[in-house]
């Protein structure tokens, strides 16, 4: 590209004089075919994302179960010290 060259074209290089633009919705994509899945694919994708939900789910519960057995033991240990303190 040479120094007096710019990096974008014109209306003219990119084809767009005499092409009237009509509104928004000139500038949206034409479905031109629509694809249909079958059936049991979307059962298959749907079964898919229950099991992976279901294990998500239960990750989730044992982490919770997990973080409430870490704050109790971390309640005792700090009872028993406050305690330790009072006894001497």
């Amino acid at each position: 590209m040479g120094p007096n060259q710019s990096a974008w074209c014109s209306y003219s290089e990119a084809g767009l004089v005499g092409q009237a633009v009509t509104g928004p919705s000139s500038l949206s994509p034409e479905v031109t075919s629509k694809s249909e899945i079958p059936q049991e694919e979307l059962q298959g994708g749907v079964k898919t994302l229950s099991q992976k939900l279901s294990a998500t789910l239960l990750n989730i519960s044992i982490k919770e179960n997990l973080v409430k057995q870490h704050s109790k033991v971390a309640e005792e240990a700090v009872e028993v010290r406050v305690l330790g303190r009072l006894d001497h």
